[in-house]
């Protein structure tokens, strides 16, 4: 827009002429308008993370515009912003952003942990089961 003043006010990316006249005289410009870059950041770590598990995705747009979401590898399932861990081992998340008439996409980010099967194996640790009475005192160290 040109207010009265001739202050040019860009609404949007695009194309624009603007002319200008006195009397006879005419000039014309052309001014361009560029879309803004956006970037992607995580706003979560993903610690502890267990099969089965339902993680509410957390990625944030400079731009403020919505998030999209994608599993590149593992065993999980996306809707919407709602992570669903199948099984245990590694996964990657892939966070994009389109772009639209004012942004440019973004560049993807991608999240990559690891999810344990949450089983508790006695074998595989090392230390003693410590058993307990009723009163609560150390069966293991009566004789």
């Amino acid at each position: 827009t040109v207010d009265e003043n001739g202050l040019v006010q860009a609404i949007a990316a695009g194309n624009a002429i603007i002319t200008a006249s006195c009397g006879e005289v005419k000039a014309e410009c052309q001014v361009t308008v560029l879309k803004k870059e956006q970037t992607i950041t995580w706003d979560q770590a993903f610690d502890d993370v267990t099969e089965g598990n339902i993680i509410e995705l957390n990625a944030i747009a400079s731009s403020g515009l919505d998030v999209v979401y994608k599993v590149i590898e593992g065993d999980a399932v996306i809707e919407g912003k709602l992570l669903t861990i199948n099984t245990s081992g590694k996964i990657s998340i892939e966070a994009s952003q389109p772009g639209d008439n004012e942004f440019y996409s973004a560049q993807p980010v991608v999240k990559t942990f690891n999810v344990t099967s949450g089983i508790f194996d006695i074998k595989s640790e090392s230390k003693k089961a410590i058993y307990y009475d009723i009163k609560g005192r150390n069966t293991n160290e009566r004789k």
